[in-house]
């Protein structure tokens, strides 16, 4: 079951809240949204500069296309034209940069969907998302679990 604690740091086109939890430990001060569990900003006590690129604003990570903080995949980097094949099968995925190859797992990958927090701690925040067979033409359905602990 997802909490529902945090902050509402946005809401996205289709409606939905998108929160902002806060983890602190160490020294360190962190907001990781559930969008794409992007670590939205990381600061270390004493210094004004964040150690992580983001946003102030939760528009612009809709739009994204430099991935800040966010956690990619289905896969990570390019699939060359969107084609790869496991065991003799040939899988064709959406391809989402200059229209020929698939990147980052397309436009709906992890980076771009919404994630579940399901534990919320003082220095720490675990993030779920469950990614059907399918999903943007890859095989095999998944769970995904990450863990920021400071």
């Amino acid at each position: 079951m997802a909490m529902k604690d945090g902050e509402v740091f946005g809401t996205t086109q289709a409606g939905e809240a998108v929160r902002r939890f806060t983890i602190r430990g160490g020294g360190l001060t962190a907001n990781i949204i559930g969008l794409g569990a992007i670590v939205q900003d990381l600061r270390l006590a004493g210094h004004d500069a964040p150690l992580v690129l983001g946003y102030g604003n939760f528009e612009f990570y809709e739009t994204d296309t430099a991935f800040f903080g966010a956690v990619v995949g289905r896969y990570a980097n390019r699939i060359r034209d969107g084609r790869f094949t496991i065991a003799g099968q040939r899988y064709q995925t959406e391809r989402n940069f200059l229209d020929k190859h698939t990147l980052h797992g397309g436009s709906q990958g992890f980076s771009h969907r919404p994630w579940e927090v399901s534990l919320h701690g003082r220095d720490f925040v675990t993030l779920t998302l469950h990614d059907p067979d399918g999903t943007m033409g890859f095989p095999g359905a998944l769970d995904v679990t990450c863990t920021y602990r400071l």
